[in-house]
């Protein structure tokens, strides 16, 4: 079941907890979108945390948005998600099939070199430390493997627009 089945289900079956009616046995003065608003916002904040707790789940993001033009125009990387969950961060790279084991090794290599020197010099503009550089530290960087497309189907999408509008 995906991220998105689980949480209309789950949304719809625990609706009526949230609805001042029913706590007056009626549902007749009542409607179900204030109580299905605060359904879905104790979902976001609890049940999504519970299931990354107890590593059901994991946060998924889809990285392609963030691709620089070389990476876009070679056809290099084909897809990059960022996986994390209480315990670790990683960092997926999906190479072009044409790519031989060699080739996709030196990639994620520089890759790995890139983001590395990126995290150093947004921490030396904040002043020893940076929002980039502490999602840096301690990711792993891998390549792509089969399993890994369960994972992302089933994972919480990360909202990195919430994320972009705090800062």
């Amino acid at each position: 079941m995906t991220w998105q089945q689980y949480r209309e289900e789950w949304v719809r079956l625990n609706v009526c907890k949230f609805c001042k009616g029913s706590h007056m046995h009626t549902c007749s003065l009542y409607q179900c979108k204030p109580a299905a608003k605060k359904a879905e916002e104790y979902f976001k904040t609890v049940i999504a945390q519970e299931e990354i707790r107890t590593m059901k789940r994991k946060y998924v993001t889809d990285l392609r948005q963030w691709f620089t033009e070389s990476l876009k125009m070679r056809n290099i990387v084909t897809a990059m998600w960022l996986i994390s969950d209480e315990e670790k961060k990683q960092l997926i790279v999906k190479f072009n099939e044409e790519l031989s084991g060699m080739e996709r090794m030196a990639y994620l290599r520089c890759i790995g070199q890139s983001l590395m020197t990126l995290a150093a010099t947004e921490d030396a503009k904040e002043g020893g430390e940076s929002g980039f550089g502490n999602l840096m530290d301690m990711m792993q960087l891998r390549e792509w493997r089969k399993e890994d497309e369960e994972t992302i189907r089933n994972g919480i999408p990360h909202n990195t627009d919430e994320e972009a509008a705090g800062q």
